[in-house]
């Protein structure tokens, strides 16, 4: 049933930069449902699509001017 805003989620991230803001998408279930599976395919399929884990809020900011970050574990934030 989220296909379709997961599908709108990453068509918008190759526009962006024409909004003055632009949501993130969390992903929370449970061991072995596909969470792990899902962001690679995120990072393949986004503009400029990267993965990151235990990254600072500082490195984010800078890099997410040029990159989707997707990022593993949001507890490092």
């Amino acid at each position: 049933e989220y296909y379709p805003i997961v599908a709108l989620w990453v068509i918008g991230t190759y526009a962006h930069k024409e909004f003055n803001s632009y949501p993130f998408i969390f992903i929370n279930a449970m061991k072995g449902s596909g969470k792990t599976r899902l962001l690679k395919l995120l990072a393949a399929l986004t503009y400029n699509g990267d993965i990151q884990a235990n990254i600072s809020g500082a490195v984010l900011f800078r890099t997410a001017q040029h990159f989707t970050i997707l990022l593993d574990e949001m507890e490092s934030i």
